[in-house]
């Protein structure tokens, strides 16, 4: 009888086992770790989400010869991730570890555009390294105005650079960044005060587009950001989307999802982070409408290329 029970337990715990691997949100099946459409004729763009805890950093490349570099945010530095995961793990100065090295082994000395989304410490922190250590020509700002800690410290570098320009971006504002390539800033769509989370609804939201591929980055905007981007209509449609805010329940709202439907969802979120992101609402709000999902903690670096047709995925981790 005692061995029987003993069975008895051991197939209830396996059961258990199955069903949190099959149904728990943090889950990614090893296979999951390539998608391709059809093979590139001649790529154009390369979008690389870094993992860089939790925290934001996107680098967008042209790769035909003599294209231009963006660098989107730049991570935290060892303090502030310290602070986001309430001391689990010790602090990353991402900028230097992860996104210095990537560009050097990739042979980028120029970064020409290096966009702010907006101010806080996870995105960033690491944008005074790469502006001392890298040659960069125009730095986008977010409109709002304010100062302090880490924030003075990027403006201060930027001074410091004199080769290095300042300009506040909004939303309209084209970025030069290559034939067959628009770069533009869709928002903020006005100034949001009184919202809870202003710094985060003032984020610049840029959207990439290369023939009939699109990628719309959106820094950290939560729902009044969300609605008013619903003005955009069907203009909006996306093929990949960052997730917002980084997959928060303060964002990615289903009005929203269901005017981008976007075929790919990427989320860039801190492993063991004590917020619980991804939201488990958030995650099923994409898989409702079919879109496959990547995200930093579980994939790593993830790399998306396109020749305006078609577009490849690859992760660090597979």
């Amino acid at each position: 009888m005692r061995v029987k029970a003993f069975m008895g337990t051991v197939i209830a715990a396996f059961a258990l086992l199955v069903l949190f691997v099959l149904f728990h949100p943090n889950y990614r099946p090893v296979w999951k770790g390539v998608f391709e459409r059809k093979a590139l004729e001649d790529p154009i763009l390369e979008v690389t989400y870094f993992y860089v805890g939790q925290g934001d950093a996107t680098l967008v490349r042209d790769v035909r010869e003599g294209g231009k570099v963006m660098l989107i945010d730049a991570g935290p530095i060892p303090e502030v991730e310290q602070f986001v995961t309430a001391g689990f793990l010790k602090g990353t100065h991402h900028a230097e570890v992860t996104i210095a090295p990537f560009l050097r082994e990739e042979g980028i000395e120029r970064i020409d555009y290096v966009v702010v989304s907006h101010k806080d410490g996870d995105h960033i922190g690491g944008i005074p390294y790469i502006v001392e250590n890298f040659d960069v020509g125009l730095v986008y700002d977010n409109p709002t105005r304010i100062t302090g800690g880490l924030i003075d410290e990027m403006y201060s570098a930027i001074r410091d650079k004199k080769e290095t320009d300042l300009v506040v971006g909004y939303a309209g504002m084209e970025i030069d960044f290559g034939e067959d390539i628009l770069c533009q800033f869709v928002g903020p769509l006005r100034e949001y005060r009184g919202t809870g989370s202003d710094e985060n609804n003032n984020s610049l939201v840029l959207r990439i587009t290369v023939g009939d591929v699109s990628f719309l980055m959106t820094g950290d905007m939560e729902i009044p950001a969300e609605l008013d981007m619903l003005s955009y209509g069907e203009k909006i449609h996306t093929t990949i989307v960052s997730a917002p805010h980084h997959g928060s329940a303060s964002s990615s709202t289903r009005p929203l999802l269901n005017l981008l439907k976007p075929e790919i969802a990427v989320i860039s979120v801190g492993r063991y982070n004590p917020y619980g992101l991804p939201d488990f609402d958030v995650i099923r709000r994409y898989e409702a409408l079919g879109t496959e999902i990547y995200r930093t903690d579980l994939d790593g670096h993830i790399t998306l290329v396109t020749d305006g047709i078609n577009y490849r995925i690859t992760t660090e981790r597979r």
